[in-house]
């Protein structure tokens, strides 16, 4: 052991043979796990060999990918669990973006779909709904009428071509033909926004003509043959205020000229009702009325010009129309829940990562 000692090496030995610990460089006496005696009997012998240091070198790129592989071989099905969980994870993330982008776009086109690119639909909200009121349900909220000088306001905006005025009655109306009656939740004027395409029998209205649709016309005639309204005249009744500011109820008798497919243009199973702005106008007029319009339709030059006008309307104080704040109500909620669904996948690959 001494010769090993002389070598530079480290020797420790545990006995009881206090003739073998005298050969030692120290000794360390220990009674009950406790040292009692610490006596260094001669100098320890130095270390004679040199060490070269050498640098490190790094792994190639095949064994790097050979360790890699011995690695996951250790814990392989652990590897596969979390390697299927941070897939699943990433999916689902990428899903529900894509699911939320996707069902926004498709409400837009359908909407956009029936309306003209160059039209702008432009409203005036009445002060009530400026302070306070319930914002959640667009289409109940008042309607202030456009003056002549806000029409001629938004006709010189430049880029606009031309305007066209509109009205609408949400919840005023009701058509009677024969013993039936039905209520119409909007009856409006027509507009650019009406396609003649959509029509599913008949024409669009001229003077003293009304378009109505599908769900309207079954409520005036039995389900089966409800195309028949058409050519027949009806009586509508529109609640208004009169110049007193009293109730009023507007009466027109009016002939059917075709059933239209509103489609996604309302709520399912809504009834509606269009007639021109003209035939409505002269309907007030006989009982000394005037007719003005709560909805103007802007129509830009170019589509390169529409936001321009849009930012410039806004500015002016005007607001979208109805259809235009449904919209934006629903994509909003819609992004609103892509989000937290996104976020609730983004946690549990987090949770599965850890």
């Amino acid at each position: 052991m001494d010769q090993i000692a002389k070598k530079g090496k480290l020797i420790i030995t545990v006995i009881h043979s206090q003739k073998v610990a005298d050969s030692g460089s120290r000794i360390v006496k220990i009674e009950d796990g406790r040292v009692v005696e610490d006596v260094r009997l001669k100098d320890a012998y130095r270390s004679i060999e040199k060490t070269e240091q050498t640098n490190p070198k790094s792994l190639s790129l095949f064994s790097s990918f050979k360790l890699a592989l011995k690695n996951m071989k250790l814990n392989a099905k652990r590897n596969i669990l979390v390697s299927v969980g941070g897939s699943i994870g990433i999916i689902s993330v990428i899903l529900m973006l894509s699911l939320g982008s996707g069902v926004t776009n498709y409400i837009n086109d359908e909407i956009n779909s029936s309306m003209n690119p160059l039209m702008i639909e432009i409203t005036k909200q009445a002060e009530d709904n400026e302070n306070g009121s319930d914002q959640s349900m667009p289409i109940m909220l008042t309607q202030e009428p456009f003056t002549q000088e806000n029409m001629e306001q938004i006709k010189n905006i430049l880029n606009v071509s031309s305007i066209e005025k509109a009205t609408a009655y949400n919840m005023k109306s009701n058509a009677v033909l024969g013993d039936k009656r039905s209520a119409i939740i909007q009856f409006s004027t027509i507009t650019n926004s009406i396609k003649e395409d959509n029509i599913e029998a008949g024409k669009l209205p001229a003077d003293n003509e009304i378009l109505i649709t599908s769900t309207l016309a079954k409520a005036l005639s039995s389900n089966e043959q409800y195309q028949s309204v058409i050519g027949k005249e009806i009586s509508v009744y529109v609640n208004d205020i009169g110049h007193d500011n009293k109730p009023v109820i507007v009466e027109a008798k009016l002939k059917v000229s075709g059933v239209y497919n509103a489609g996604n243009m309302g709520p399912q199973g809504m009834t509606a009702a269009y007639v021109p702005y003209e035939t409505l106008e002269a309907a007030f007029a006989k009982q000394e009325l005037t007719l003005r319009p709560t909805q103007i339709n802007a129509f830009a030059d170019k589509q390169e010009h529409v936001e321009g006008i849009k930012e410039t309307l806004k500015d002016d104080g005007y607001a979208d129309s109805q259809t235009a704040a449904m919209l934006e109500q629903v994509t909003t909620y819609l992004d609103m829940a892509t989000v937290i669904l996104a976020g609730i996948s983004g946690i549990s690959l987090m949770y599965q990562g850890s």
